[in-house]
């Protein structure tokens, strides 16, 4: 299953990299760089702590992260992510519960709900997800990627299949795309990283 859901996360970003390629100038809110620092940390780790390094890890990253913050927001999966920023003395501004187990699509769908409301609130300017991705069944290594805004540099390490650098059309515009394919897009990158961290 993971190795699928692997493949499954890296046609989704390769597909919004693409996009992001021949899109052109465009104003659009998921798009905008924003000047503030106000980041929303979203951390899956597990809910129990006899997983070897895995919750150590991911933790010891994402604390790292927080730490060189002016401005913070900490959302966990797992209930390690919460005892471990307590004693960090770190505030956790919301905790999904019931999820590190077992994910299912419902939970990503409310998770990426919960950050894309905040951020056309204007509450929050930066989605950053931290989570563990199993590269095999030895090696598993904490991952950070941003969700929000969409930034093309952002998807360095994805490799695109076309060599065209015009611009594409779009039906019915680029603006309407993004706003209808980035909530799916979200949905679909935090499911993953759900399925990824549980295998880990």
């Amino acid at each position: 299953r993971h190795e699928r859901n692997a493949t499954y996360m890296q046609k989704l970003r390769r597909t919004i990299k693409e996009i992001l390629l021949h899109v052109g100038e465009l104003s659009n809110p998921f798009l905008e760089d924003r000047t503030d620092s106000r980041r929303a940390f979203f951390v899956i780790a597990g809910d129990k702590g006899l997983c070897g390094s895995y919750n150590a890890n991911v933790l010891k990253l994402a604390l790292k992260e927080i730490d060189a913050s002016s401005e913070n927001f900490i959302f966990t999966v797992g209930t390690m992510d919460t005892q471990f920023f307590n004693r960090k003395n770190q505030m956790v501004d919301v905790e999904f519960l019931h999820t590190a187990q077992n994910p299912e699509l419902e939970n990503a769908r409310q998770i990426a709900d919960t950050f894309i409301d905040l951020y056309n609130q204007d509450m929050i300017d930066e989605v950053v997800l931290v989570y563990t991705e199993l590269e095999s069944t030895v090696k598993q290594t904490p991952k950070i990627m941003k969700l929000l805004p969409l930034e093309l540099e952002d998807f360095k390490d994805i490799e695109v299949h076309s060599d065209f650098v015009g611009k594409f059309n779009y039906q019915p515009n680029p603006d309407t795309l993004f706003i209808t394919l980035v909530p799916q897009y979200i949905i679909g990158i935090i499911y993953a990283a759900l399925v990824q961290s549980v295998a880990s």
